[in-house]
């Protein structure tokens, strides 16, 4: 169970903010009322993550930010004022994201950034470019969104990296660089890897629009032009990753249903040889009797069987028995009803009395869906 500490000291919104938590799947809310608190739980529980209030009675300040920060404690700050100061000055901090919670929807983002850090833990992405001060910004930024991080000065470098790590999923490249730019191991990329399993954002200072053209056309899921503004990063970041995890969910989702396919197939083939040892035809060797006969389900599994059986008394009973429909239901009905007639065969030495009791056991053996009909010739 992962834990989230929500730090507010306004009761009616703390209680809100640990109900829209408890919705989400796995996460149980911690609420502190100020900065005592909050440390205090802080000091005792392993938090996931952690949504504050900047104003709290003992911290007007935003004071409490910092004393999460120092547990490492992956921090979402919520906050009722849309200022730019404030915006500028928290953002530089280690934390998440600071959100104006002007409405549910800021609320629900919040949430979502909780699901997406746990999420990200488990994704890799390599950052390519030959500044080191561009890199540098860019890891900060990925750290705290807790991603696996790789980087590499070139293109040469990165392929190496993809070639060693294998499940690379997120490729940030920059266009110029020395040896192999951007736009040349994006065209190695797209040589093995389509835009469903590796995505790959591309950036430049170029900010004519030809530069992101020519990369968009050459397989990138998205391009930036820089200096990006943060919210507007983790934005696209964020669309690219959400339409890489949900194709891998589809494909993870056919190749099951595929392999359901091939063991379902290899079922009714099973199935199909022992519906067609329930078939008699004792005159096939008899040399009083011209009797042939022909089966040909539609189906693997079909609803449709017969027997001819030699009697006692030399006489000759034949049953047709027609499941309307093809599949698993009708195929069972079908072996149900053949072992019900044999049954009442040895039992019964008179035609009509078994017919009498056929009749009223199959009233209690079909459902109300299914439908039966079936042929006694005795001969």
């Amino acid at each position: 169970m992962k834990k989230i500490l929500i730090v507010e000291d306004n009761k009616v919104f703390a209680n809100f903010l640990a109900k829209k938590v408890k919705q989400l799947d796995g996460y149980k809310p911690i609420i502190a009322y100020n900065r005592v608190e909050a440390v205090s739980y802080a000091k005792q529980v392993k938090f996931d993550a952690a949504l504050l209030d900047l104003v709290l009675p003992d911290g007007q300040q935003g004071e409490i930010v910092d004393d999460i920060l120092e547990f490492n404690i992956p921090t979402i700050v919520l906050t009722g004022e849309n200022n730019k100061e404030v915006h500028k000055k928290f953002l530089k901090k280690s934390i998440l994201e600071l959100i104006v919670k002007d409405s549910i929807e800021d609320i629900d983002y919040a949430l979502y950034l909780i699901k997406r850090i746990s999420k990200n833990r488990s994704m890799k992405v390599l950052i390519v470019d030959d500044v080191p001060l561009s890199r540098l910004i860019l890891i900060k930024t990925l750290k705290l969104q807790k991603f696996q991080i790789f980087e590499a000065n070139n293109g040469l470098e990165a392929l190496d990296i993809i070639d060693r790590e294998g499940d690379i999923s997120i490729v940030l490249t920059d266009f110029h660089m020395p040896k192999m730019d951007g736009l040349q191991l994006l065209k190695e990329i797209r040589s093995t890897r389509n835009v469903h399993n590796m995505a790959v954002i591309a950036f430049s200072v170029d900010s004519d629009d030809h530069t992101g053209a020519l990369f968009m056309r050459n397989g990138a899921n998205d391009f930036m032009t820089k200096p990006f503004i943060h919210e507007e990063f983790l934005s696209r970041l964020y669309n690219v990753t959400e339409h890489l995890e949900l194709t891998r969910s589809v494909d993870n989702l056919n190749n099951k249903l595929h392999l359901l396919n091939e063991y379902r197939q290899k079922e009714e083939k099973k199935a199909h040889k022992k519906q067609l040892q329930i078939i008699q035809n004792e005159l096939e060797s008899s040399l009083s009797w011209n009797c042939k006969t022909l089966y040909k389900a539609a189906d693997e599994l079909s609803g449709d069987t017969y027997s001819i059986l030699r009697q006692k008394d030399d006489s000759v009973l034949v049953y047709i028995i027609d499941g309307m429909g093809h599949g698993v239901v009708p195929a069972l009905t079908t072996f149900a009803v053949a072992g019900v007639i044999r049954h009442y065969i040895a039992q019964y030495s008179d035609f009509e009395g078994l017919m009498q009791h056929l009749v009223h056991t199959l009233q209690g053996l079909l459902d109300e869906a299914e439908q039966l009909s079936f042929t006694f010739f005795n001969i």
